[in-house]
């Protein structure tokens, strides 16, 4: 016997279509939003890419500026939109011309063969001094040579060997700890070759712990100062904190601060209870 067709079969059809179509709609539209925030993490990435190539150029300027200084104060330079002339050259200049002037004597400047030695290409400055300054060239005084050297008394200086063998590994972990947390530097410096040659050479052979050991020592610094500072905050009375928000580098931050007054000797005591990134 033949099944028999449901009277109502054409609309059950037309509910089922109406369904699909629901169903597909909302599909393209979970994909378009998947489009999008894969759009908006790869521009997050790019972002932070952005930020990494930033912060490069900006400890390489800072680098730059260090080193500018520390060649200026090597070289007695004033940077300014004018000539400048060494001091000993404008010196020998200003004894020349007052020599030929006919006012040398005791009051013409004098000048320092050895330091007219110690400046950048002074090879031309002493060639050209022999040359059409020979009577000021021969006024200066020679340099001191080695034998003046060895008759100074010499300070006496540790032997490196003896500071080596007292050095002990775990002081040399100590050391490094300290620097690291004090001078807030990356931890990828325990893995830099340079480093890691330079403690090794300086320790007589200690060598340097790995980035886990740094930071379960950092773990086990943090929750025995968490436990001190409790312990000393459970027998003071009054406190007073403080809540500061800062930006460097383009990174917000913030932090909160506890102080309190000693009740023997009255002096003023400061903790910081957290430093955090925030995003702004």
């Amino acid at each position: 016997m033949a099944p028999k067709k449901s009277a109502n079969l054409p609309d059950e059809v037309e509910e089922i279509k109406k369904s699909l179509d629901f169903l597909s709609a909302e599909i393209k539209t979970v994909a378009a939003q998947q489009n999008k925030i894969m759009e908006l993490m790869g521009q997050t990435q790019s972002l932070k890419i952005q930020n990494i190539e930033k912060d490069k150029k900006i400890t390489f300027l800072e680098n730059r500026v260090a080193d500018l200084e520390q060649y200026i104060r090597m070289n007695d330079l004033i940077i300014s939109g004018l000539k400048t002339r060494h001091r000993s050259y404008a010196r020998a200049a200003a004894a020349s011309e007052d020599t030929a002037a006919g006012r040398g004597g005791a009051d013409a400047p004098e000048v320092d063969r050895e330091s007219l030695e110690q400046q950048d290409s002074t090879s031309n400055l002493k060639k050209h001094l022999e040359r059409k300054h020979a009577g000021v060239y021969e006024k200066i005084p020679p340099k001191r040579t080695s034998d003046d050297q060895e008759q100074r008394p010499q300070p006496k200086q540790p032997r490196l060997d003896t500071f080596m063998n007292r050095t002990t590994q775990s002081k040399v972990n100590a050391l490094i700890f300290n620097f690291i947390i004090q001078d807030v530097q990356s931890f990828s410096l325990l893995e830099q070759p340079a480093f890691r040659n330079l403690i090794e050479g300086i320790s007589g052979g200690k060598t340097v712990m790995c980035r886990k050991s740094l930071m379960r020592r950092i773990e086990d610094g943090f929750l025995a100062m968490k436990e001190k500072l409790t312990e000393k905050l459970q027998t003071v009375s009054y406190v007073c904190t403080t809540a500061d928000i800062w930006t460097a580098h383009n990174r917000s931050f913030f932090g909160m601060t506890c102080h309190w007054i000693e009740g023997q000797d009255l002096e003023r005591k400061s903790v910081a209870l957290a430093c955090a990134r925030i995003n702004i």
